[in-house]
């Protein structure tokens, strides 16, 4: 179900998020010292943004890629999967659906980096709805979820994939090779 997408997600987040945090601390020592660097230097920030989304990306997809989940899903017994053999997603597959998820909900914000540096170093309203739109878009990336799609995220569509519960997929006939 949608709910435990949503479960398996907000875990994946938190330990994303707990790892990111050891990293400034490793690296910054002050992870507000570290904010502030990143804000009064954007170049700082394009430092430790690029690579901290590569590596989430890499999580995501060899994860994926070599054992069907991410530890959420795999907490929430859950599954990627083709849908055609319900084997473990090709290795594109999964960079596809990674790239998707992660990328898409902060492009707004890293065109706006591009295009009008002040609003991302500005307390303002602008700096809070751009903010705000990544909230808006992940519920965008499971707009096309129906029942008769298998609940198929855009991520779930343009890679070609799709989310089972583990149990589904135990349930699976095995053909002989």
């Amino acid at each position: 179900t949608l709910g435990l997408r949503f479960l398996a997600g907000a875990i994946d987040a938190m330990l994303m998020a707990a790892i990111g945090q050891a990293v400034v601390w490793l690296i910054y020592g002050d992870p507000f010292a570290a904010l502030d660097r990143m804000v009064t230097n954007l170049s700082q920030a394009w430092r430790f943004a690029l690579p901290a989304f590569a590596l989430t990306i890499a999580y995501f997809s060899v994860t994926e890629w070599r054992w069907g989940a991410t530890l959420g899903k795999a907490i929430c017994r859950l599954r990627v999967v083709r849908p055609g053999d319900r084997a473990y997603p090709r290795f594109r597959q999964a960079v596809i659906r990674a790239t998707c998820y992660q990328i898409i909900p902060v492009l707004p914000y890293w065109i706006m980096a591009f295009v009008n540096r002040e609003i991302m170093i500005s307390p303002s309203a602008g700096n809070y709805a751009l903010s705000a739109s990544y909230y808006q878009l992940i519920p965008i990336l499971f707009s096309t979820a129906r029942r008769n799609n298998g609940f198929a995220a855009i991520q779930d569509l343009l890679s070609g994939t799709r989310i089972i519960s583990r149990a589904a997929l135990a349930a699976r006939t095995t053909t002989p090779r």
